[in-house]
């Protein structure tokens, strides 16, 4: 391509929303997601149909493509999820054991293992089409920055104060940034299990949705409820002095790496989980309600003090 600079993005693959974009000399030229080709919402497949798209619409094939940038990198993953479960291990064992057995136990821990499995194999993936199809250089790239540059570089502004919120990325969950010309200087940050992203997806969980998928069903159903239970979701966050917020590890299972992530402290006080085909009520709406109304509590005091901290 005369020189020029070409990069191209994959992210998504074996997660949810896999996608594709693609960078000549700093400019965006295109991205699409494999969905809108497959037409499998939210699909984690490779996406090669994204690809060619990119590719097309540049005209240009994989051996003009100078590097493939790869959403996360499981390496520094790797080392903080094995501390995570193996210090959490007498916990699962000691909650799970005389509520579902050993068998319980079992698909416990499988399902912690198979979420690590997927990212392995999508980096994996994403490598092995690097070697295959092209002659670019393969390389990983901090999922929060990766967030965090989408939104800065992408804007119109030459300084600005970048605030990233995740399920988790490597580990951490939430990182303030401070972005100035082509440069994005990491400030602070909440590693997990203190996840507003997770959170949100329990409940999402917890109501009958899927999650990755319907959480914004979630966000409409709120607009349907009252503030009946906000006063017991206030007692699954804290909004820190320090501008920061940490979860109630007590009530909150998923913090101690429990499946499924809630118990008794929950149900007791918003009844029992609604199943996907159940119909939605009033109790419903009102959960919904509460946390969004947490979620967008915990986002204000984030940003009030992200803005303190870059005094921009």
């Amino acid at each position: 391509m005369n020189n020029k600079r070409v990069y191209l993005g994959i992210a998504g693959v074996y997660s949810h929303d896999s996608a594709a974009a693609l960078i000549v000399d700093g400019q965006i030229v295109a991205a699409a997601e494999e969905e809108r080709f497959t037409r499998e919402k939210h699909t984690g497949a490779f996406p090669n149909n994204a690809i060619d798209f990119c590719l097309r619409q540049a005209g240009i094939g994989p051996d003009d493509v100078d590097c493939i940038a790869y959403f996360i990198n499981p390496e520094l993953r790797l080392p903080p999820t094995l501390w995570f479960n193996l210090s959490t291990a007498y916990s699962k064992v000691r909650h799970i054991l005389p509520r579902r057995g050993i068998r319980g136990v079992v698909e416990s821990l499988k399902s912690a293992w198979n979420v690590e499995s997927a990212i392995i194999q999508g980096y994996n993936v994403a490598r092995e089409y690097t070697h295959k199809y092209s002659k670019a250089r393969f390389i990983t790239v901090d999922h929060h920055n990766a967030h965090a540059a989408s939104a800065f570089f992408a804007s119109s502004f030459s300084e600005s104060s970048v605030l990233t919120v995740d399920l988790i990325g490597e580990w951490d969950t939430t990182r303030f940034y401070k972005g100035h010309e082509n440069k994005l200087d990491l400030l602070r940050r909440v590693s997990f299990p203190h996840s507003l992203g997770k959170l949100y997806q329990t409940f999402t969980k917890f109501l009958g949705f899927a999650p990755n998928c319907d959480e914004y069903k979630v966000m409409g159903l709120a607009a349907y409820g009252t503030d009946h239970f906000v006063p017991f979701f206030e007692q699954l966050y804290t909004l820190n002095p320090d501008g920061f917020f940490s979860l109630n590890k007590d009530k909150l299972l998923f913090c101690r790496g429990i499946r499924p992530e809630w118990d008794e402290q929950i149900t007791s006080e918003l009844g029992l989980p609604r199943k996907r085909d159940e119909p939605i009520n009033k109790n419903h709406q009102d959960i919904a309600y509460a946390l969004q109304h947490s979620t967008e509590q915990i986002l204000i005091h984030l940003v009030k003090n992200l803005i303190e901290t870059t005094a921009l």
